[in-house]
């Protein structure tokens, strides 16, 4: 299964979010706390996607965090 939503040109560092009662924080460059696995990339689409190598990269889904889990987003800083 592919996901055919549009992802915008927003390049996101760091998201803080909760889902099913725990607190998350995930950031690129650093492991997924959830799963271990390096943080590759954080998309804005429809809904957030949180890409590791087996989730969203390689094969995979990537990790869905919906809009009202969001607790705050931290773009990169323009060079």
């Amino acid at each position: 299964m592919t996901l055919e939503w549009d992802v915008s040109d927003r390049r996101i560092f760091s998201i803080a979010y909760h889902k099913h009662g725990e607190d998350y924080y995930v950031e690129v460059g650093k492991p997924d706390p959830r799963n271990g696995e390096l943080v590759i990339a954080i998309l804005d689409s429809v809904t957030y996607l949180v890409c590791t190598p087996n989730r969203g990269v390689l094969r995979g889904m990537p990790i869905l965090v919906g809009g009202s889990e969001l607790r705050k987003v931290t773009d990169f800083r323009p060079n």
